[in-house]
């Protein structure tokens, strides 16, 4: 039995040799695939951005760039065929280009028979203005003698007042 021994003891070394020397190979294998590239020495870079802000729609009027601006319209009664012209400036006090239009609402006793007596003309009343321009605006308010007719009468404007709210809206171009 010792020569089977012997053959026996040969061939289970052998098998043993030969699964080490596969585990050994593949360990290699796995060895080189993760890690057999890696250097001792290593560096990275970061690219970052500056900062981001917001730009502003800013537009202000007068010549003290206001937001809430009374027109300053001459003192004193107006009578039918009348006309009040006033000039000043529209701004633009943000940071962003800006298209600006204009609308208007007259108030108070105006209207009478649904007749509004005051007419309202704004000449460059829109338009676009780049940051830190400025523009000039006129408002005209004119009482229309047309609109007193028979059954609405002179009588029923006479005294009548009210303002005329003109709305500036600037929006981002």
């Amino acid at each position: 039995m010792t020569s089977l021994t012997r053959l026996l003891g040969r061939r289970l070394r052998g098998v043993v040799r030969g699964r080490i020397r596969l585990l050994l190979a593949a360990g290699l294998s796995v060895g080189l695939m993760f890690g057999g590239t890696y250097a001792i020495w290593t560096d990275d870079a970061t690219a970052t951005t500056g900062s981001f802000q917001a730009g502003t729609v800013d537009i202000t009027l007068g010549a003290d760039h206001v937001e809430d601006y009374t027109i300053p319209f001459a003192a004193g009664a107006l009578w039918p065929g009348d006309a009040r012209s006033q000039t000043f400036a529209v701004h633009n006090d943000g940071t962003l280009p800006f298209t600006f239009g204009t609308s208007y609402e007259v108030t108070g006793g105006w209207t009478y028979g649904g007749r509004t007596a005051l007419a309202v003309a704004i000449a460059g009343g829109s338009g676009t203005l780049q940051p830190g321009a400025s523009t000039t605006v006129t408002v005209t308010v004119t009482f229309q003698a047309s609109q007193i007719t028979a059954s609405t009468g002179a009588a029923s404007f006479q005294g009548a007042s009210g303002d005329v709210i003109v709305t500036f809206d600037a929006t981002n171009t």
